[in-house]
C-alpha cells in the first residue's frame, strides 16, 4: 500500500507536470520557461509541504494520537492507509483467499482485468466501426 501511495503520487505529480506543459505550448510560451517555472514550484511546495507537516504534527500531537479526534484534526487519511496496509499485508491470507470472508475482491481484480479485453480487441479488429466519428458521420446525418 505504501507503494501504490508514492506511486500514485509520483505519476499523479508527473500528469500534471505534463498538462502544464501543454497549456505552456498552446499559450505559445517557451518550454525552458515553463520547466523552470515547474521545478522550482515544486521545490518550494514540498519544502512548504515538511514545513506545515512538522508545524500540525507538533502542534496538535494530542489530537493527532486521540482516537476521536476534532472535526479538524484527526489523521484519518494516514489511519486509513495504515489499515489498509495491514489488512492487504499482514491479513491478506485470512481475508482475501479461497474460501475467506472477502474473497471476492481477489476475484474482481481479475475480473476488471478481462472485461476490457473484447472491446479492446472488437476496437483492433474494426477501427471504423467502433469509432464516434463514424457513428456521428453515419448516424447523425
Amino acid at each position: 500500500m505504501y507503494f501504490t501511495l508514492f506511486g500514485y503520487n509520483t505519476v499523479n505529480q508527473a500528469l500534471g507536470l505534463l498538462r502544464d506543459l501543454k497549456l505552456a505550448q498552446y499559450a505559445h510560451l517557451s518550454p525552458k520557461c515553463t520547466m523552470t517555472a515547474q521545478v522550482v514550484g515544486t521545490l518550494v511546495g514540498c519544502v512548504l509541504n515538511y514545513v506545515m507537516m512538522n508545524s500540525i504534527t507538533t502542534a496538535q500531537r494530542d489530537i493527532l494520537l486521540s482516537v476521536e479526534g476534532t472535526n479538524i484534526w484527526s489523521g484519518q487519511v494516514i489511519q486509513s492507509w495504515n489499515s489498509q496496509a495491514t489488512a492487504w499485508g499482514g491479513l491478506a491470507k485470512y481475508l482475501f483467499s479461497a474460501g475467506a470472508r472477502y474473497q471476492f475482491v481477489s476475484w474482481a481484480v481479475f475480473l476488471g482485468f478481462l472485461v476490457p479485453l473484447p472491446f479492446y480487441f472488437a476496437h483492433k479488429a474494426f477501427p471504423r466501426l467502433v469509432s464516434p466519428s463514424f457513428y456521428i458521420t453515419h448516424h447523425w446525418s
